[in-house]
């Protein structure tokens, strides 16, 4: 099944980490390919979950008649400690309704995370090519208690995993035509 790879490119509803070397936000995590600790977004020294969220432009090879099979949310984070125990999540906004993803721990390299959906979590439906279009996602990072480590993601980017329309049979385009 093919999958379309979407990239941030704005500003979404929250922007609450702190941005290297500096804002937008967005375009701090956007690479296609990491580069690494060059532009990146991060949790203060404070303990608390802080969180952005980034708008993504429309799918550009998903039809309105393909079926969405999944979205999948990948950051690519880590700590800055070994001693820490930062942590990060995966953000999503759908339908007015933000959703948080499974808590990761981190290590002192660069990993990606990813949370799947297989479903919109709003609705419990399959996802439209709508709900992907109007999505915002993004990441969320919390600092370990004793200060130490904060975390830091250096990407995020959405991979909608879909199956193309079968074309309409021939007895059909011919009555058609």
């Amino acid at each position: 099944m093919p999958v379309e790879t979407l990239r941030p490119n704005a500003v979404g509803d929250v922007t609450q980490l702190s941005a290297y070397p500096n804002p937008p936000n967005w375009a701090c995590v956007d690479e296609a390919t990491s580069d690494g600790d060059t532009t990146y977004v991060y949790s203060p020294m404070v303990y608390a979950w802080y969180r952005d969220l980034y708008n993504f432009p429309s799918p550009q090879q998903i039809g309105a008649g393909d079926t969405i099979n999944s979205l999948t949310i990948k950051i690519n984070v880590r700590k800055t400690d070994a001693a820490g125990a930062a942590v990060a999540r995966t953000q999503l906004k759908t339908g007015g309704t933000e959703y948080n993803g499974t808590t990761q721990a981190l290590t002192t390299t660069y990993t990606v995370k990813s949370q799947v959906y297989t479903t919109n979590p709003k609705t419990g439906l399959p996802w439209t090519l709508d709900d992907i279009i109007a999505i915002q996602a993004g990441v969320g990072c919390r600092t370990d208690i004793e200060l130490i480590a904060s975390a830091r993601c250096t990407q995020v980017w959405l991979e909608v995993d879909y199956t193309v329309a079968a074309p309409p049979a021939a007895g059909i385009l011919a009555q058609i035509i």
